[in-house]
């Protein structure tokens, strides 16, 4: 059975950086979760070679095939900043707003 490692994350925590940076280190391949319905193809991905895929569910769609589980999470000073830095400088929001809307999609 291929190794596969699961990477869960919260908006902001960096967990998408770490789940590329172990692909590299570990020589596998990185499927990033951006779309909810590309989840079944990931499970004939998940067959055909190690991986490491980050995103919400995963781990729920490929528990069958003992996906090593990783939840990565920040404080919310943190993600705030992390955010700031990976946001085009005329689509700032202000800190209340981007808590906000942090708050949401962890939520979902």
């Amino acid at each position: 059975m291929n190794k596969i490692i699961i990477v869960s994350l919260e908006l902001g925590s960096g967990g998408r950086e770490l789940g590329r940076r172990l692909s590299e280190q570990l020589n596998v391949t990185y499927y990033d979760q951006e779309i909810l319905s590309e989840i079944s193809n990931r499970t004939e991905l998940a067959e055909k070679s190690e991986c490491v895929i980050v995103g919400r569910c995963a781990d729920y769609i490929l528990k069958g095939y003992q996906p090593l589980r990783i939840f990565v999470y920040a404080d919310m000073e943190s993600k705030i900043i992390r955010c700031r830095q990976k946001t085009p400088s005329d689509e700032l929001l202000a800190d209340k707003e981007l808590n906000h809307q942090i708050a949401l999609i962890d939520k979902k």
